[in-house]
């Protein structure tokens, strides 16, 4: 396997072979396979001549009664613990396009007028998030959500700065998942925790403060010998048997959890 950047790791260059696999301590050297994508530039969306496509998605109750959903080719699920709003934009639009609000665990199906799209914007679900900022603040960069292939899966990271006074900046996985055509993208968080313990858990969670960082260390030590400063990111309380999901923490700031 690789990690979610589709890099894979070994010791030097000499011993890679077919046999993936993510980071290990010692490890110097890595690679990863360049995969160009190219597409035909998608009509524009006045245009009466383009091509529209539909996905039948039938399914049978108990009863025998068949149900025929139909729909475009591409979905959108918020596989985080938050809203989200979603933005479209192709390189053929004036602008973009936004498809709605996702709840946590919920799933936007794009319109078909609009499932030609190149490109997503992960954006805040607040009162007036149908417009984006004009200086792009509170919403990601641009994520090409093309499949590489009629079946295949990818992961693609992302962040969101809340462009806020807490200087909070969400990240997540968002895989881009693709079957016969059929296009789902799945946002995911970057640390999910389970309590399996027989109580409830109040679950911390922080990342290392570098010399630029204006935020507020936390008042707790880090457990080593170093003892750089952390700052407390997020918190959330776990029920026995729940699960945590969490954005608010850099995966590359060495994160850290206190219960």
């Amino acid at each position: 396997s690789s990690d979610a950047d589709g890099w894979e790791y070994q010791t030097d260059f000499e011993s890679f072979t077919r046999n993936r696999r993510d980071y290990r301590r010692g490890d110097s050297c890595r690679r990863r396979r360049w995969t160009r994508t190219r597409m035909v530039k998608p009509p524009q969306l006045d245009d009466p001549h383009r091509l529209l496509r539909f996905v039948w998605d039938p399914t049978t109750d108990e009863y025998g009664n068949v149900h025929v959903e139909v729909r475009s080719n591409l979905r959108i699920f918020n596989s985080t613990g938050g809203a989200l709003s979603f933005f479209l934009n192709s390189p053929s639009w004036a602008s973009d396009v936004s498809v709605g609000i996702a709840e946590p665990g919920g799933k936007i199906n794009v319109p078909v007028a609009l499932a030609s799209a190149v490109y997503m914007k992960i954006g805040r679900a607040t009162v007036g998030c149908e417009v984006l900022p004009d200086d792009g603040s509170g919403c990601s960069e641009k994520i090409m959500i093309i499949p590489l292939s009629p079946n295949s899966s990818n992961y693609i990271r992302s962040s969101m700065d809340l462009a806020d006074v807490s200087g909070t900046v969400l990240h997540f996985l968002v895989e881009i998942r693709c079957r016969r055509g059929i296009v789902d993208v799945i946002i995911e968080p970057v640390l999910r925790m389970i309590n399996l313990l027989p109580c409830q858990v109040e679950c911390q969670v922080g990342e290392m403060l570098d010399s630029t960082d204006k935020r507020p260390p936390d008042t707790k030590p880090a457990v080593g010998k170093r003892g750089r400063p952390i700052t407390k990111t997020e918190t959330l309380t776990l029920e026995s048997g729940g699960e945590g999901k969490f954005t608010a923490i850099n995966p590359w700031r060495k994160p850290h959890v206190s219960f």
